[in-house]
């Protein structure tokens, strides 16, 4: 499964698959259906594989697939 810890994804460098910067995971909430990911510009991530596309503990990357009304610009 793709399970990661909290430590693991704490402090990685959150992008778009189409290169936009998203800031750092900052802080994981538990409960409910998933995981979400709170970044350091305020962006919250549904843990889930249709939104977060890659995760790469070694080279300390998200990548997430914007998902209408993901981004505040949306």
């Amino acid at each position: 499964s793709d399970a990661f810890y909290v430590f693991d994804v704490l402090g990685l460098h959150v992008r778009t698959d189409d290169g936009r910067d998203l800031g750092e995971v900052a802080e994981v909430i538990s409960g409910g259906a998933n995981d979400v990911y709170v970044t350091s510009t305020g962006i919250c991530i549904p843990a889930l594989k249709s939104v977060v596309t890659r995760v790469d503990v070694a080279e300390g990357v998200m990548v997430v697939y914007p998902v209408p009304g993901l981004l505040p610009e949306d």
